[in-house]
């Protein structure tokens, strides 16, 4: 609902209390995984950052990871600088 009203923040933070509040359902890793993208989206990228490691953590098995690994490892290379670490996560990324 958020999402349609173009309403980042709420949508965010509902997207945060689901997988809070229930981490082990099968829709946590979905909203975690959105929670980081808008993160990203709104260009807070410390907070995205955090959320897709966390995502890569937390989640490996699930279909986000590709997309975690890979907006993350554009965080590192984009915004912090630090192409090592970019490159690990790209390659981590062709082996998913």
């Amino acid at each position: 609902m958020y999402l349609l009203k173009h309403d980042a923040a709420q949508a965010i933070y509902h997207y945060g209390l689901l997988f809070k509040m229930f981490p082990n359902s099968t829709y946590a890793p979905s909203a975690h995984w959105r929670a980081a993208w808008m993160n990203y989206r709104t260009r807070n990228y410390s907070e995205a950052a955090r959320l897709m490691d966390e995502q890569v953590e937390r989640y490996p098995g699930g279909q986000e990871m590709p997309s975690a690994l890979y907006w993350r490892g554009r965080i590192y290379e984009d915004e912090e600088h630090n192409f090592p670490q970019a490159v690990n996560y790209y390659r981590r990324l062709v082996s998913v």
